[in-house]
């Protein structure tokens, strides 16, 4: 399997109420990573271009970019952003059939990281 990887992060803040750190409004830079896939080229002998996906997996983090993630998530925690972001790539890569969407992982900061690799 070909795969490929674009890098691309965005500034967002949060609460977590449950949390005892994190409780109180606050910010990240969220630090992405958009790995597709595919066992076949297309008729010029790629994936899919490289500047495409890094401009699809902008245009999906964009939407986050300086924004209250209490806003659209009800509980905005790394893994639920993750899983967003996944969904999202393979929405807008639907009409790509040959291309899967791998995995997304997103990094909170410094330290560790979140792995969100589909539904199974």
């Amino acid at each position: 399997m070909y795969k490929l990887r674009v890098r691309t992060s965005f500034e967002a803040g949060h609460y977590l109420p449950w949390h005892q750190k994190c409780c109180e409004q606050h910010g990240h830079t969220y630090y992405c990573r958009f790995v597709v896939g595919s066992e076949q080229l297309d008729e010029n002998g790629i994936v899919m271009d490289l500047g495409v996906l890094k401009a699809l997996c902008e245009g999906i983090v964009g939407q986050l970019d300086h924004k209250n993630l209490n806003d659209r998530f009800d509980s905005p925690t790394v893994e639920v952003v993750a899983r967003w972001l996944y969904r999202e790539l393979v929405r807008v890569l639907q009409n790509r059939s040959h291309v899967q969407v791998i995995e997304v992982v997103v990094r909170e900061g410094e330290g560790g990281e979140v792995v969100y690799d589909g539904e199974n």
